[in-house]
Parts: C-alpha cells; structure tokens; sequence
C-alpha cells in the first residue's frame, strides 16, 4: 500500500541520516573525523561572505525547485506560505514553509546538503541546472536557525548552532521525530489538498519576519521568464487570527505561442504570457515578451575551468511587448537562471550561463567567460529584432524599436554591447518605411531613410500613393508609426535624419504630385490642417484649395490666388445650404469668379475637429470666407449691377425665393435687400436703379388702370416688375410654380399699386386727359393715401393735377382749380338754375355717382372751390336781364323753381319780383307777355275757348306742358291771373263775337255762361242778342231759344221751336238754368208757350190737321 511504501521509504530515509552523521561528522564514533576541523573553518569562512542580502535564500530555493525533476503531466509550480503558526515547536513568531511537487530530494541531493562544496549538478551545465556551488541552501539560515526539509520521506533540520556532538553548524542533519507533524503542515497547506512531495519549513528568527514577508512578495516576477520547468511562483501570508483574505501573490508564465524555429541560426522564438496575481482588488497584472533564444558556440579564449564541459552558449532575450511586470523601481537587466541586481538601462532581459559573484547579486564582468557570451548578444538582439519585424505577432512592428537600447548603460561592458548593437543595426534592413501600392511595409538602412513630418506622413500615408520612396525626398521614408516622440530618441541614435524644416519640399511635393487633388474629405482638410499650421511661405503658390469651377468639376487654385483678385472660394456652415450654394452657383456660371468648396470637402470641414482653427486660417490667409445665403445673394446683385444681365437678374429672384423656402434667408434681411436688387420691368429691360416698386401692370393693377400700361415714371425711377417673374420655372433642381415668385418678389421688394405709391415729383400725364369716375377716384384716392403718409405732395405732381382739365363739370370737363362743389344749398339752386348758371364750371356730381364729395379735403388741395356764397345776387343779376326779352321753357321753369325756393326760404327781393314781373318773358297766345299781363287757365277746353272769343294773353301750355300749372303759386306770386273768377270777368269783358252767326262749341257755350254766372249782368247784354247758343232750329240768342223740360216737351214736338240742343251741351247745361234765364232763355213753360203761341195759332187754323197733329195740340191744352 501507499502507506507502506511511505514508511518504507522513511525507515530508509532516517538510515541514510544516521549515516551521514555517523561517517561525516563521526557522530556515535569514539574517534573524531580528521576533515570535521577543516570542514567547520570552511562552513564560517564561506557563510562570512557569500550572502549579503536576505532575499537570496528565496532565490536558491527558487533554484533549489528549478533543479528538481517533476512527473510528466504535472506543472511545476513552487509555493511559499507565511504563516504565524508555530507548526516546529520553536517558539518562532513565524515560519515560512516552501512546497513544490517535483521527484523530491535523492540521496545524493541530502547529502549535498551535509557538505560543502560538493553539488549534484556541476557537471550538468548543459542541461541547465543552476545550482552550483553545493551550499546555495544555506543561506536560510540568513532567516531561520533551523531549517527543516521533508521529502520522499526524509524528515530532517538542520541548526545555525554547533551541533552539540561535532560542533558544527549548518551541515549537519538532524532526523524529526516530532514536531512538525503532516498535520500541522497540512493545516497550514490545506487540509482538503494532498501535501507536495516536498516541504522545506523555515521557523524564522523574529527579526526577520517582516524583511522575508517584504522579500517575498517583492520577488521579481520576471525570473519566471527564464526558469525552464517552473512555471508558476505562489506565495501566500496566513496570519493567525486574520479576518482578512489571505494576502496571496501569484506568477505565472502561460505556454508559449508563436513558435518559431530557425535553424540556420540555431535560435528559436515564441510568445509567453506573464501574470502576477495579487489578493488585492485591481492589482493584477500581465504582460506579453517576445522571447529569443539563441545558441552560439562558446570560444576557445573565453572557456574557464569551471565550465570546461560546456560547448554552447545559450543566450535568451526577452522583449516586454507591454509594461514590463517588474517589482521595485528599476527592472533587473540580466539574469543568470535567476535575477541579478543589474539595472542595464536596457529595454530587455539578457538571460545566459553568466558566472555569477559569490553573492550571485551580479554578473563578474572582467569574466572571459561572460565577456565571450556578452559579445554574442548584440548579434543575438540583431537577429531577435529582425524576426520581430517580419514576424505576424500581436502588436505593430514599430514596437521592436522600443527594444533599441538608445541609453547608455552604467556598465562600460554593456556600453559596448550598445554600441556593437548600434552598428549592427545600422548595417541591417531594419528600418520600415512608408508602404507601397500594395500596403506593404518595406526596410532599408537606417542612412537609406529619412524622416519627415508626422503630420505629413500621416496625410501620404492615406493617400493613393507609392509612397516607398519620392524623387522630391531622395530617399526612403521612415514609416509614421515611428514618427512618435518616444522613438525619437531611438532614431537619433540610428542615425535617422530629419527632412526637418525644408517646407520646399514639401510644398514642392504637395505641388507635384498633385496631392490635394488626390486627397478626399478628412485627408484634404488634414492636408489644409497641415500646412495651416506650418504657416509657411513656401505653400503660398502651391495649389491646395479645392473649388468647384464653372462646369461643376473640382479644380484647385493656390492661396495667393484665393487671396488675390481673381479667385474667391466660399462655403456655407450648413451641409444643405452649402450644397445648394454650389449648385446653384454652378447653374448661373459662377459670377465674378466666386467658386465653392466640393460638397464633401465642405462636409469634412466643418465636423473636423479643428474647424474654428481652419475657418480662421482660411480666413485670413486665403480669404476663404464662410458664406450665407445673404452673402451669396448681395455678391449676386453687385455683380447684375456691374454687368447688366437681365438673366441673371431673374436668377437672383430665384434664388432669394428657394433660399427662402429653405430657411436659409429670413424675413428681415429680405425687407430690405429686395428693396435695392435690379429687376426686370414691364418693357423686359433691367432697372438697377429704382426709388419705387410698382406691381405689374396687370388688368387689376390700379396705376394701369388710372395711368395706362405704360409706366410713366420710368425715368423717375419708378419701376414696375414685369410679367417674366409671374413665369414658372426649374432652376438648379427646384421648380418654382406660376406666378408664386412674381408674388414673393412684390411682396419683399414692397411692390406697391397706387395704395402705398408716393407721387413722384413730375407732372401727371394722365391729368391732362379726360378721366372717366373711377380714373378720378383712382388719382383722389391716391392723393388720399399719399398725404396720409406725408401731408405736403410733390410740386410738380400737384401743379399737374391741379391744371390739368380731367373733371367732369356740367359744362364739360375742366381743371380743379377752375371747379366749384358746392354744398347742399348750392346745389340744390345750381340744379333749379343751371340753364342761367351754364358757364360756372360746377363739377358734374351725378357724372361722379354723387361720391365726389367724399373727396372734399383732396380736392381742396387741388384747388376746387367749395359751396356758392353769390350764387342768388348772381341769378338775381342773370334773370334780370334775361326778363327783358323772352325766356326759354327751361328758363321760364328753372326761374320759377327759383321763386318758389326764396318764396320758402323767404328770400325774395321785392324789386327783383317787380321786375320779373314787369319783363316779358312769359310766352303766351299773344306771343312773349310779362306775367302780370298773362293768364293762366287750367282746363285746355277753356283755353281754346277763350281763346276764340277773346285777345286774352293766356300762357301757352302747349309750350310749357301741362305740368307747368305746378307754378301757379309763383306764377300768381309774379302777377299772372289764376282766379278764375277774375279770369272770367276779364273774358266776359273781352268777349268779341264773329259777324258771321254760328253757334259756338260746347266749351265756348259753356264758357259765357260761366263768366255770366261770375261776371253779373254786364256780361248779359254783350250775349243777349247774339246767336250763339245751339238749338234744334240752329243757332239762336238767348232771347230766342227755349230750354225744354222734360214735362213738357212734349208739347214742342211737332213745331219748329228753338229749344237748345242738349244733346250738343250735355247735362252740363241744367247746371245753368239761372245764367240762362238772366240772358233771356225761356226756360219755363209760360215762357215757352209765349215763344211758340204764333206757331200753335198757325196749327189750330191748319185744314191739314192730322189726327197726331190734333193729339199734340190737345195734350199741350191739357
């Protein structure tokens, strides 16, 4: 079993000690050792002096482990466990306890442990044991002054002190038979885990507890690198009583990747990982080393005694890809299995076979020895950094340069090293250069290269270019990656010159090569950032800046072309209002040689991260301006002004318009640029210049309509936009629909009709001319509006309009200043007495809808005089006159409204109503009477009547018209005869009868009986005795005829009575019985029979009676 073999194994283990004691320090033996005398002075003599430092007990444990041999599948791993127990029974305040899991110590390592000197591994050099002189282990008694060691069943200590039976110190092994027992190790360990094969436990003195705590987890974890089979270093701090974790720490070294073998040069390279591990939260760390192992032959003239076997130098370099993982201020340069004190000043590990000083904290550099294998390494780092270059690791290959060891060393040996290294180098293909076409990284020697500007690289670098090598530099270009400040230092010490700070050649380079054609976006405006920060003069003439041209292509002109005359690049902040820019720009033919930057250089510009710097250098060295809309648009105008091109007037139109649209130009700017940019007029010419802006002449525009369609104030500066903006159009990608940019452009520009239109200081044409109603209100109206906005109107315009004859008065038309508006009164009498008024120039107001007057305060100004102060002395005047010989039907009417007027406004002039009275105007049957001469009848029939007996002077309404009855109250105010009762006494009175008998008419009948029922009885006797009456036996006097009744009518039939016919009369004339009867009509019966008795006497005495006869004369008796 297990256990039986391990008893078995330490029955063995314990002879063997007893042996040991027994033949070496004759222990138990009545006869002393002759060598233990010699052996005790070697052990104080050597201990004196071979150790100065606690730490290098850690280090010949480490060696101790590394020595050791390990089972396949295992990995060598060392731990150290610090702990406060007190597992030995020593009464330490500490004890430090070292496990590994190699083979454990052979009977031959025990009893290299008991001697001094003598090492199992002096002859193993090749196999890369480290341990060498035998007594390494000893220096735990630096800390401890019992060591103990169990493995492969040896339980052994040793002491500081003499041993008590030969008095030697250090050597001499002493079997434990107690304490520390397997459990108090495993309950240090870890109970739940078997116990490494072997455990060395070092009670520690008291005063060196915290120097070996400090010590051990300052271990540099860097030896890892060079250690062969252990790969992994542990140390842990168990106090007792903690309740913190335990403080661990842990290196590690992960396998290795990347292997390369060359075994032409019989080296080999790989990729390892180096980790440390710490207890405390973030303090891990790692780091990536190229590692470069190399074997060279060791020289005849540097082999020394003590290496006489070894044939082959192997030297190992290791390269920190990263931060070096290193403990304490400065990284140990050289190990010699493990690591020296060394501080080289070297970016990397040398590792060999280095004879070591007794101390092992340096490498003896007056060694022939270790001078032969410090001559090998500058060929080694040589072949180790070419590799790394042309390797695919993971990382650049400008990090091999950070190995380059630019810094002197301390040590004179390694300056030589330095030195052959830099020597080396510079005669080797190491220096990577800018890439070709393809993008590979070539080498030259570091004389081939040259270095230029990181900046400038960066920007060929991204260019199209084969790059390798331009004829402008004359020699290879150093790759960017190294243009860096940490590697400048690197470059000096290869002898790598700058270009430095020929900027011809760069501009001559950027010129030539046409590179700001050739870069794009981020690199053109790097390429711009560049050399605005060099400020140079030399990159003055050198095209660099980018412009769209005329035909929408990229051309380049320089700054001093830019900053000149000739050539003005712009751009817009905004990505979309740049883009519209240009292409609109590109649309009209850039005028004036303004241009704009590509869209996409644009772009880059303003997101770069240095615009602010950029937009002030192009400012101010090229002129380079950034361009708004607004910009655009006045740089526009001036160039329409100067060029007098109508196109692209409209263009501008077009431009404000979408710009608008697009929110690039705002409402206020527009209010006052539109006011002054040229615009095409009516007649399709183009005004610059211009004081007003009139709408179009359009059938709705109010100037048309008053002024005509042609503008007559063109030469006053008052332009009229022209129908070419109403178009629709497609301009630079946008469509502009019907009408939309006439309407934009009168509303900026304030195109105003004759609402808002300030006359102009010229004489009106138009005023001149005959108006129709609206034409006069349009001029009132504007006039109006004008005097609204500045009460005092031009000179010349008002005189015009003033004089001018275009109102209508109602003697045709005239000019204001000679018109009269009269007020209510006025009109009311020029209306009654216009025939006599016909020569005032009194405006027509029934021509004007009766609405002129709203324009009283206009027509003032204009001159027009208001109402008609002595208008009735004037009319008083002109009917006196025109009374004295007959007047007109007009006249006679509108003079008798007049009467009836003063009448009610009781106004009349009695001297002027005698002399109406007295002239003769009236018209009349006897021709032109004076009213009071005159009659007037009302009944036409009367009139003729009149008329026919009589020489009245009766007005003649047959002239005048019926209604002219309707003055009979001024006509009777003026002396006309209107009672009818005086009418027919004055008939009566003038009555004259033909000579001729013949009955008159009805009416006239009629009529003397009335002027008798009026007149009395001096109208009886002028009528009495004539004929005039009609009766049934013809005409009769009165005193002849009879007016029958209808009782006895009866009896007059028959006989030839002269009874009136009242057929001819009608019943009108019962209506006079009495007027008859006072003229001598009989009109009764006595009567009658009186005027028919002779007649019945002649019938009586008749023999021819007829029976009828008889019935007639017999019913008149009754």
């Amino acid at each position: 079993s297990v256990v039986g073999a391990n008893q078995e194994a330490m029955r063995a283990a314990r002879m063997h000690i007893e042996e040991i004691r027994s033949k070496n320090f004759s222990i138990g033996k009545n006869e002393a050792n002759p060598l233990t005398q010699d052996l005790y002075y070697a052990v104080k003599n050597l201990s004196a002096d071979l150790y100065s430092k606690d730490f290098h007990f850690l280090m010949e444990l480490i060696q101790n482990a590394e020595d050791n041999s390990y089972p396949d599948g295992v990995e060598p791993t060392l731990e150290f466990v610090l702990t406060g127990k007190d597992i030995t029974g020593l009464g330490a305040p500490a004890t430090l306890l070292i496990f590994h899991d190699g083979i454990g110590f052979s009977k031959q390592n025990i009893e290299s442990l008991c001697s001094i000197g003598l090492s199992t591994k002096k002859r193993k050099r090749e196999l890369e044991s480290i341990g060498e002189k035998g007594i390494g282990f000893r220096s735990v008694f630096l800390v401890s002054s019992c060591p103990y060691v169990f493995s492969n069943g040896y339980k052994v200590r040793f002491s500081e002190k003499p041993d008590q039976y030969c008095g030697i110190r250090y050597i001499v092994p002493e079997w434990v038979a107690g304490k520390p027992f397997a459990s108090d190790i495993r309950s240090v360990y870890g109970s739940e885990n078997a116990l490494p094969t072997t455990s060395i436990i070092l009670p520690l003195k008291p005063e060196k507890v915290e120097a070996v705590r400090g010590q051990l987890f300052q271990l540099q974890p860097e030896l890892v690198l060079f250690l062969s089979k252990i790969k992994r270093i542990c140390m842990r701090d168990n106090e007792p009583g903690s309740k913190a974790p335990d403080n661990v720490s842990m290196v590690s070294v992960s396998s290795e990747q990347h292997h390369v073998e060359r075994r032409e040069i019989s080296a080999e390279s790989y990729v390892v990982r180096l980790s440390v591990v710490e207890s405390m939260p973030d303090a891990a760390e790692d780091c990536e080393y190229y590692m470069w192992r190399q074997t060279f032959p060791v020289k005849p003239e540097n082999r020394v005694h003590s290496r006489m076997e070894v044939e082959k130098w192997t030297v190992s370099l290791a390269f920190p890809l990263g931060k070096r993982v290193t403990k304490g201020a400065s990284p140990i340069g050289v190990f010699a299995f493990l690591p020296t004190s060394m501080v080289t000043n070297f970016p990397f590990a040398i590792h060999s076979d280095f004879i070591l000083a007794s101390s092992q904290e340096a490498v003896l550099l007056d060694s022939k020895w270790n001078i032969g294998i410090l001559e090998y390494v500058p060929s080694a780092f040589v072949n180790a950094f070419l590799s790394f270059l042309r390797e695919e690791l993971p990382c650049p290959v400008h990090e091999a340069y950070k190995f380059v060891p630019f810094k002197p060393s301390p040590f004179p040996e390694l300056n030589k090293v330095r030195q052959s290294i830099k020597e080396l180098l510079k005669n080797s293909m190491v220096v990577p250069c800018s890439r070709d076409l393809h993008r590979k990284t070539l080498f030259c020697k570091p004389n081939e290269a040259i270095r230029i500007l990181p900046k400038f690289q960066s920007l060929l670098l991204r260019l199209p270019l084969p790059l390798v090598r331009l004829d402008l530099f004359d020699k290879f270009i150093l790759d960017s990656s190294l243009e860096h400040e940490r590697y400048r230092s690197v470059l000096e010490f290869l002898g790598i010159h700058s270009a430095g700070g020929s900027y011809d050649s760069y501009a001559r380079c950027i010129k030539e090569w046409k590179l700001a054609l050739l870069a794009f976006k981020d690199v053109y405006i790097d390429l711009l950032c560049f050399i605005a920060e060099e400020r140079k003069d030399a990159f003055r003439d050198v095209p660099v800046l980018k412009y769209i041209n005329h035909d929408g292509k990229v051309e380049i002109c320089s700054i001093a072309q830019a900053s000149g005359k000739i050539y003005k690049v712009r751009y817009g902040q905004d990505l979309e209002l740049h883009a519209w820019l240009n292409e609109f720009n590109v649309e009209v033919g850039c005028p004036g040689c303004i241009f704009f930057l590509p869209d996409t250089i644009q772009q880059a510009l303003v997101k770069h991260s240095r615009f602010h710097f950029l937009q002030h250098w192009l400012a101010k060295e090229a002129r380079v301006m950034p361009y708004s809309a607004s910009d655009f648009a006045e740089h526009l105008c001036s160039f329409v002004e100067t060029n007098k091109d109508p196109k692209l007037a409209v263009s501008l139109a077009q431009f404000l318009f979408v710009s608008h649209k697009m929110n690039f130009i705002d409402e206020d700017f527009l209010s006052c640029f539109c006011k002054k940019i040229p615009i095409i007029d009516g007649y399709g010419h183009l005004r610059t210049k211009r004081v007003e802006t009139l709408v179009p002449a359009s059938p709705g525009s109010k100037w048309m309509k008053l002024l005509g369609p042609n503008n007559p104030f063109v030469e006053h500066f008052y332009v009229d936009l022209g129908e070419i903006y109403a178009e629709s159009s497609q301009f630079a990608g946008q469509h502009i629909p019907e009408k939309q940019l006439l309407s934009f452009i009168s509303k900026h520009s304030e195109a105003s009709d004759l609402d808002g239109l300030p006359p102009p200081d010229a004489p009106l044409q138009v005023a001149s001319s005959k108006l129709t109603c609206d034409q006069a209100f349009l001029l009132l109206d504007w006039i109006r509006k004008a005097r609204a906005r500045d009460p005092s109107l031009p000179e010349k315009f008002v005189t015009s309009v003033r004089c001018g004859k275009w109102l209508k008065a109602y003697s045709g038309f005239t000019s204001p200043s000679q018109s009269i508006l009269p007020d209510a009164m006025g009109k009311i009498i020029f209306d009654m007495m216009r025939c006599f008024l016909e020569d005032i120039k009194m405006i027509d107001q029934e021509f004007y809808r009766n609405k002129i007057g709203l324009y009283r305060n206009e027509l003032a100004v204009l001159g027009v005089t208001f109402g008609l102060p002595n208008i009735v002395k004037l009319i008083l005047d002109r009917t006196r006159i025109r009374a004295s010989c007959g007047m007109s039907k007009e006249l006679a009417c509108s003079l008798l409204l007049f009467v009836g007027y003063l009448k009610a406004c009781n106004t009349l002039d009695e001297q002027w109503l005698t002399a109406m009275r007295k002239g003769r105007w009236l018209r009349t049957s006897q021709g032109y009477m004076a009213p009071m001469e005159s009659v007037l009848l009302r009944a036409e029939e009367e009139v003729e009547s009149i008329l026919t007996m009589t020489n009245i002077p009766v007005i003649d309404e047959g002239y005048y018209g019926t209604k002219f009855t309707a003055f009979s109250p001024e006509l009777e105010l003026l002396g006309v005869m209107t009672d009818i009762e005086q009418v027919y006494k004055l008939v009566s009175q003038s009555m004259v009868f033909p000579l001729r008998a013949a009955p008159m008419n009805k009416d006239s009948g009629l009529l003397i009986l009335k002027c008798i029922r009026y007149a009395g009885l001096a109208a009886c006797e002028k009528v009495r005795d004539q004929p005039w009456l009609k009766t049934l036996c013809g005409a009769k006097s009165p005193m002849e005829s009879i007016l029958a009744d209808s009782r006895w009518f009866c009896l007059l039939d028959g006989l030839d009575a002269p009874v009136i016919d009242e057929a001819f009369y009608g019943d009108d004339i019962r209506s006079f019985v009495n007027e008859l009867r006072a003229i001598g009509v009989a009109v009764d019966l006595d009567s009658a029979v009186r005027r028919v008795a002779s007649q019945l006497k002649l019938l009586g005495s008749s023999p021819c009676l007829m029976s009828n006869d008889v019935m007639k004369l017999l019913d008149v008796i009754r």
